[in-house]
């Protein structure tokens, strides 16, 4: 997913090894990614806040939906359920 307000050079992903990942494309097209969080089992939806350039939601095989506020350590990341 696009971050909004990043001029679509912030990417949001989750995929089957449980991780949650920020990718940001750099000058050059290179593209440098880090990880938000991680889920015990596959991650499977991901929600951007369209109001906000840093939240969003993860859900996953855990049954947890993570909060994640992307200026923070990957500890910080808040459990809803």
């Amino acid at each position: 997913k696009t971050m909004p307000h990043s001029g679509e050079k912030n990417i949001a992903s989750c995929a089957a090894d449980g991780q949650v990942r920020m990718g940001e494309i750099q000058e050059g097209g290179k593209v440098e990614t880090r990880q938000l969080a991680k889920h015990r089992g596959r991650a499977h939806k991901l929600a951007v806040d369209p109001l906000s350039p840093h939240l969003l939601l993860s859900t996953g095989e855990d049954g947890k939906v993570l909060e994640i506020d992307t200026r923070a350590p990957p500890q910080a990341v808040t459990e809803l359920a």
